[in-house]
């Protein structure tokens, strides 16, 4: 566990995951009060060292962000140092109680004092569970203003392209990360075969521990002819799934950003947390569901789909979202909130 030097009465921004550590980096700097960050990484049982460190350094605030166990641990930690909780991400509802994510994201809303919600639909979903309105504000979602600050310019993105080997809208991106979709990852790597050898190349920034899957099961080579890459940086990231045909993804960050990037997504899953995405942008397969017969008839007529998305607005708010969240982290930290 990392974490820089923290006084009495600092801020502090309790931080899991390298995406996080981007979408709340905008967040950190605009706040404009003592501040500190933990980072958590992938540490486990962590609750205990946050405790006697909120316990001792006594912080006016704790924020946290995402639905990983970190954000839990911090919330939990905070709750039990007597700190007051902001939670950013809230409200974010699958319904699906088969996930760990899901159990996060609802026990981290109890637990804080103060919730910052993208959507409205993500306000109604904490109304419904008698949260206090009083306690909610509706800020946007973080994602859209890391995109719009990220996102290369088109030389730029181009040459991460020609890197690759591929052309604008002439490729599928393909993303694997959650546990529910390594459980089934040898499924998975089939169907975007199938897609890859239908013409279509798809190309795959394959994560540590996916790679490590691979391994165990002994078949890396197998892999072809799906073009494997090493783990890419957040703009470079950005840059392939803005001039993809289509995106795969079982990430709910993914869900947001190509909502920015007006690019059509497959959801690896059987249910999402952001169920806004599902009107215009997003499609819910299941790995079991027919992945590639699905990507090939949406990319069968991917030109009409790319133009129809391109005037779809985006529901996950505009780029100001930091500016908010740090509006309200001042507010409570000052201990004056008042909307």
């Amino acid at each position: 566990m990392t974490r820089t030097f923290l006084t009495p009465g600092s801020v502090v921004f309790v931080l899991g995951s390298r995406a996080g550590m981007i979408r709340m980096t905008p967040v950190i700097r605009a706040v404009g009060v003592q501040q500190a960050f933990v980072y958590t990484g992938h540490d486990r049982m962590v609750t205990a060292e946050l405790t006697e460190l909120f316990t001792r350094c006594r912080p006016s605030l704790v924020v946290v962000q995402g639905d990983s166990e970190a954000a839990l641990e911090g919330a939990l930690a905070a709750n039990a140092a007597g700190a007051p909780v902001l939670r950013v991400d809230a409200g974010l509802r699958s319904r699906d109680m088969h996930t760990s994510e899901e159990h996060n994201r609802v026990l981290i809303d109890h637990l804080s004092d103060y919730l910052c919600a993208a959507t409205s639909g993500n306000v109604d979903n904490l109304l419904a569970e008698s949260i206090d309105r009083a306690r909610v504000v509706r800020t946007g979602a973080l994602a859209v203003e890391a995109v719009t600050n990220a996102l290369p310019e088109e030389n730029e993105r181009l040459r991460y392209l020609s890197r690759h080997g591929v052309r604008p809208d002439g490729y599928v991106l393909a993303t694997i990360h959650h546990q529910n979709t390594t459980d089934t990852l040898e499924f998975v790597l089939a169907e975007l075969m199938a897609v890859a050898r239908a013409g279509w190349p798809v190309l795959l920034p394959l994560c540590p521990h996916v790679s490590d899957v691979i391994d165990q099961v002994g078949r890396p080579s197998a892999l072809y002819p799906l073009t494997v890459v090493p783990p890419v940086d957040y703009q470079e990231f950005l840059s392939l799934a803005r001039h993809a045909a289509l995106v795969v993804s079982d990430s709910g960050g993914v869900q947001e950003e190509v909502t920015v990037l007006k690019r059509p997504l497959i959801v690896l899953r059987r249910s999402t947390e952001r169920p806004e995405v599902l009107a215009d942008f997003a499609t819910l397969v299941g790995p079991y569901e027919g992945v590639a017969k699905r990507a090939l008839a949406m990319l069968d007529d991917i030109a009409f789909v790319h133009k129809r998305l391109s005037s779809v607005p985006c529901p996950f708010g505009d780029a100001l979202s930091s500016l908010k969240i740090a509006q309200v982290v001042q507010v409570v930290a000052g201990e004056s909130w008042i909307w």
